[in-house]
């Protein structure tokens, strides 16, 4: 082995992080690293993502549960250990290695008589043991290193004297422009860990204070700690104490209730914020800036800012873009950064694709050992998942590569991949009675199995546990490849595949917008189950649909789908109020067409309805005949769309006259009386067309 002093004092000079793994069985391995860290320097506090808790050196030192890793991010620490005996977390462990600052010590523990480790987590521990910034200690040579290991030396920063490097300098011009130049001119600041996000934008607020006569900043956080050394940086840099309540820290929902006012509003780490709630902020807010994380736990770069994009061009907003690419926390090169970007796939880049010359397609099932022994496969697909989903985590790499139920179809133009899909097989068909009762009634639920027990708890029903089906958990297409169809192809590999394994359907279940509901509905997927609440990554209610491709399935589906649609309807006006009325419209319209939503009008009703739009009754007289009509038009064609999207929100969703808007506009009474008989009259005569 390498002589520890020489190994440390390399690195330290180089400003990387040492790493020493020590491996063995567990009792061993506590016990070996308790009496080296007896020789760690007095004063350098340590921060222990584990759980046990006398491994600690003092009272200085912190013990994080992995799962609560969200409580140390932000913040920065000379020596840290991950203690891997009992559980390997990836996300923790990606997102605490950027608390650990160059010049600093990593303790590894690991209990090598582990024989249950799932495929990812040994490629990890294999990936880290190997690289050139781990020394490893066993018992065949911990005697030898005891003697060599010392109190190795930790640089001390003066905090008080922060240079910033030229990418930072630029940034605070670009932060500063965002205040005093045109609005409406949101920045969204990229950078991977450790590269300064956090040092920058606090001394961005102070100069700014400093500087303008500003009322306020609003910093949106919804965790305190991980904006510590955002709130340390401007603090120090603050010309008088007086200025440290104009920078105000929000939780995001306080935020959204009240909507104060601001000359700037920074939003850190905002691709951990669901997109619903940045809409909202990018709409009210003109002077915005934004930081975002590009690889691991906060987000997935690219992802992130082509839904971001997205946002802007619906507000006629002018984003501009800004990475800081230049490491301040360690140097560049530092090898645990390569080691922790490798393990979990941090870095992978799109292939680039010919947009000129399309090549033949052919489709592919990849198996695990394939993606566990081709790195360049791996990154390849896993670069593409993660556009599907913006909060990508490094646990959906282990559980891509451990879950042998989760298939991986992917689609090649030539060498290069343009389309991914994975899905895994949902099977409960052999389990008891009883335990399908339990299900039923909300007692139980099986990991893995989310959509099948979702629609047997909904509908009441135990059939729905004894089908085979066949999930869908991301389906992406290279941007360079969108609008060629290969999401539609992707899918008819899938059932197709379904239909030889004799599977029963195909489910999906996503955050509900009118694109993505569009897409699976011309994909023959029928709704049949939408939540009530949000989800907490998308902000969005869950739509689940279904693809029957047994008669089984196919009969179950049918004759449950009213209660879906009866919900839905009813719901309208208490939990699905926020969906946009043309989406609503699109919902009814593809229900419509198989199910008798809303009953044809009696003549009576188109008799009240004829009096009410000749102005002989009042509206709240007319109210039921009005909403009856709304209903029946929404489900069999698009009428004007204006007067669609008015009349669903007001009486199908029971949106307040008051505030609602017409054409950017608010109505008077009389305005909205005129304007209801109007519309009106425009259904009633589509009834005769």
């Amino acid at each position: 082995m390498h002589q520890i002093q020489e190994h440390i004092h390399q690195l330290q000079q180089q400003h990387f992080r040492a790493c020493i793994a020590i491996k063995g069985t567990a009792d061993w391995v506590k016990e070996s690293y308790q009496v080296l860290a007896k020789k760690l320097p007095d004063g350098q506090s340590a921060i222990l993502l584990g759980h046990d808790a006398s491994l600690l050196r003092s009272e200085h030192d912190r013990c994080i549960p992995p799962k609560h890793y969200r409580e140390i991010l932000g913040q920065q620490s000379q020596i840290l250990i991950w203690d891997l005996r009992k559980e390997i977390h990836p996300d923790a462990i990606a997102a605490s290695s950027g608390v650990l600052k160059g010049g600093g010590l990593l303790f590894v523990l690991i209990d090598d008589t582990d024989n249950q480790l799932q495929a990812s987590h040994s490629r990890f521990l294999n990936t880290l043991i190997e690289s050139e910034a781990m020394l490893v200690i066993d018992s065949d040579n911990f005697d030898e290193a005891l003697t060599q290991f010392y109190p190795f030396q930790v640089q001390s920063s003066n905090k008080q004297g922060i240079t910033l490097n030229e990418e930072q300098q630029a940034c605070l011009a670009k932060i500063e422009r965002v205040v005093k130049g045109h609005r409406n001119r949101p920045l969204i600041l990229r950078a991977d860990r450790g590269r300064g996000k956090s040092t920058t934008l606090g001394i961005a607020a102070a100069q700014l204070l400093n500087n303008a006569k500003l009322e306020n900043i609003i910093l949106v956080a919804d965790h305190p700690n991980s904006v510590a050394t955002l709130i340390q940086h401007f603090e120090q840099n603050i010309d008088h104490a007086s200025l440290r309540d104009k920078l105000r820290v929000i939780p995001s929902d306080v935020l959204l209730e009240t909507l104060p006012e601001t000359h700037l509003l920074i939003i850190d780490e905002a691709a951990s914020f669901p997109l619903p709630t940045l809409h909202s902020l990018i709409e009210h807010y003109a002077r915005i800036v934004m930081a975002s994380t590009l690889h691991g736990y906060e987000g997935s770069g690219r992802g992130f800012d082509l839904k971001l994009n997205t946002i802007f061009k619906a507000e006629h907003k002018q984003a501009s873009f800004y990475s800081l690419d230049q490491p301040i926390r360690w140097a560049s090169g530092d090898p645990l950064e390569r080691v922790i970007n490798e393990s979990f796939v941090l870095q992978a880049h799109l292939t680039e694709v010919d947009t000129t010359e399309p090549q033949a397609r052919h489709f592919e099932w990849i198996n695990k050992k394939e993606l566990l022994e081709d790195q360049s496969l791996l990154e390849q697909v896993f670069a593409l998942l993660v556009l599907a989903h913006y909060q990508s985590r490094p646990s959906d790499l282990s559980q891509l590569i451990d879950n042998e139920d989760i298939r991986i179809g992917v689609m090649f133009e030539g060498e290069h991949i343009v389309g991914v899909l994975a899905s895994v097989e949902e099977d409960l068909s052999a389990q008891d009675a009883q335990l399908k009762q339990d299900i039923i009634n909300g007692k139980r639920r099986l990991k893995g199995h989310l959509s099948l027990q979702a629609f047997a708890s909904f509908y009441s029903q135990a059939e729905w546990l004894d089908l085979k089906c066949q999930r869908i958990l991301r389906i992406v297409v290279h941007p360079a490849r969108q609008s060629s169809q290969i999401g539609s192809e992707l899918i008819q590999e899938l059932l197709a595949s379904a239909k030889v394994q004799n599977l029963d359907a195909c489910s999906v279940s996503y955050g509900l917008e009118a694109k993505l509901f569009n897409f699976w509905a011309r994909a023959d997927f029928e709704s049949t189950r939408l939540s009530y609440q949000a989800d907490a990554s998308s902000g969005l209610p869950s739509m689940m649909m279904l693809n029957p491709i047994s008669s089984k399935a196919k009969t179950l589906l049918s004759s449950s789908k009213q209660r879906f649609i009866d919900h839905f309807v009813i719901g309208l006006p208490i939990y699905f109020q926020k969906l946009s009325p043309a989406l609503v419209n699109t919902i009814l319209l593809d229900v419509g067409r198989s199910l008798n939503v809303g009953e044809a009008l009696s003549e009576q009703q188109i008799a009240r309805l004829n009096k009410f739009s000749a102005g002989q009754t009042s509206l709240w007289d007319s109210w039921p005949d009005i909403r009856a009509l709304t209903l029946y038009c929404a489900t069999k064609r698009v009428i004007n769309t204006e007067q669609a999207n008015v009349l669903i929100a007001v009486m199908l969703q029971n949106y307040a006259m008051e505030i609602f808007k017409v054409d950017g506009k608010k109505l008077s009474k009389k305005e909205w009386l005129a304007y209801l008989r109007e519309a009106s009259k425009t259904l009633l005569a589509e009834l005769t067309i």
